[in-house]
């Protein structure tokens, strides 16, 4: 039977069906939220003073991402937040009544706020300690660092590199959270061993922060310990070992030559901590 004429095409008709499951439903909402809702959550967050006066002069150029769980909880944007509560303060404007603009996800969007959070990261100047509680939450979920790089578009490098930053100590990983240990700090301080991080949490106890100065030091103590360590007459190749004009690649090989050319485990120690100060001060 011929079709009748008549009948409008769908609009889909022309184009194959595409068989593959649905995505699941996530609720968000995009709203503007009262800046008391906020006022804890942002207790000691750090932030730039350009930030700050790009907000005053410019206002809010992006949403934070908020999920809600029965409170509100700030997924992105604490920097963004702090900053706005802290106009509005300046301004003699009530906090109940100042607002910031946010994309709040329901309850049920576990996977989908740190991927909106790496996403949204991604297309501005970068906050590492967002991206590192996404990734750390995605990975909880289950999710491959592959395919949190696929969803993102952040470099499988990248997230690696941030992944790192897990290896903080508790103490450390709280500060570089609240902006008191920098990024660049923060991933020297990682690669550093327990005792050297715990060095660390003592200087910010005492100063309220650790900085790249900080880190050299307590990595250069750790090297002149070892070296006291040593009985030069009974490893008489430490000496030359330890010149400074020994290359990296030289201290590799020697310890890829158990005994024959390291006399001892306290110089093979030694070297080993002396790559690590070397390694750690190019980085």
């Amino acid at each position: 039977m011929d079709e009748n004429p008549h009948t409008p095409s769908l609009p889909f008709e022309d184009h194959p069906l595409d068989l593959r499951p649905e995505r699941p439903y996530v609720a968000v909402q995009r709203g503007e939220l009262s800046l008391a809702l906020f006022v804890e959550q942002v207790k000691g967050v750090r932030y730039d003073a350009a930030l700050k006066a790009s907000l005053r002069d410019y206002g809010q150029l992006q949403e934070i991402v908020v999920h809600f769980n029965g409170h509100h909880i700030i997924a992105d944007g604490l920097r963004r937040t702090a900053a706005l509560i802290d106009l509005a303060r300046e301004q003699g404007q009530s906090l109940e009544d100042s607002t910031v603009s946010a994309k709040v996800y329901a309850t049920g969007a576990d996977h989908f706020v740190p991927l909106a959070t790496l996403t949204s990261n991604h297309v501005r100047s970068t906050n590492a300690a967002a991206e590192l509680r996404a990734i750390e939450q995605l990975l909880k979920a289950g999710l491959s660092e592959q395919h949190i790089a696929h969803q993102t578009g952040i470099r499988l490098s990248t997230i690696r590199r941030r992944m790192k930053l897990l290896r903080l100590s508790p103490a450390l990983r709280r500060a570089f959270d609240d902006g008191r240990v920098a990024t660049g700090v923060a991933e020297k301080a990682a690669r550093l061993p327990g005792p050297l991080q715990q060095s660390l949490e003592d200087i910010l106890a005492a100063t309220g922060k650790v900085t790249g100065a900080d880190v050299r030091i307590v990595r250069q103590a750790q090297v002149h310990q070892a070296m006291q360590r040593l009985t030069l007459d009974d490893t008489p190749d430490a000496a030359d070992v330890l010149e400074d004009s020994v290359s990296n690649d030289a201290l590799r090989a020697l310890l890829k030559t158990p005994g024959a050319t390291l006399a001892g485990e306290a110089l093979r120690q030694v070297v080993e901590e002396l790559l690590l100060l070397r390694e750690g001060s190019a980085a």
